[in-house]
């Protein structure tokens, strides 16, 4: 589960919603800190440091005490390779049986 948080807002009531939902159907967590353009450069380091630490602090009384956090801007592009990156290489994809006939699940659809 990706779980992105506006660093400017923190952890929201739909935040720990997300992390129970994700308790109960996730076995892993990447925390996305997200706009961290909207902070001054000069104050960026520090107050990504302190949200990563609370959000940590979060973690840690949950199954996701060891979920990776990071930090990026999606509107200036900041830390989106590595997102990219990290997901790529947390991507697994099972067995696949090619032997058998090509089966497609079509659920009917009915308007009224």
């Amino acid at each position: 589960m990706i779980l992105v948080v506006d660093i400017m807002k923190g952890i929201q009531t739909q935040t720990a919603e997300c992390l129970i939902i994700g308790e109960l159907t996730c076995d892993k967590l990447l925390v996305v800190l997200n706009k961290t353009d909207l902070i001054p450069a000069d104050k960026r380091a520090d107050k990504i440091a302190k949200v990563r630490k609370k959000i940590s602090l979060t973690l840690s009384k949950t199954k996701f005490k060891d979920a990776e956090i990071i930090s990026c801007s999606a509107a200036e592009k900041d830390g989106v390779e590595n997102l990219v990156s990290i997901i790529s290489n947390s991507v697994v994809i099972g067995p696949r049986d090619f032997s058998g006939d090509f089966v497609v699940f079509c659920r009917p659809l009915f308007w009224c």
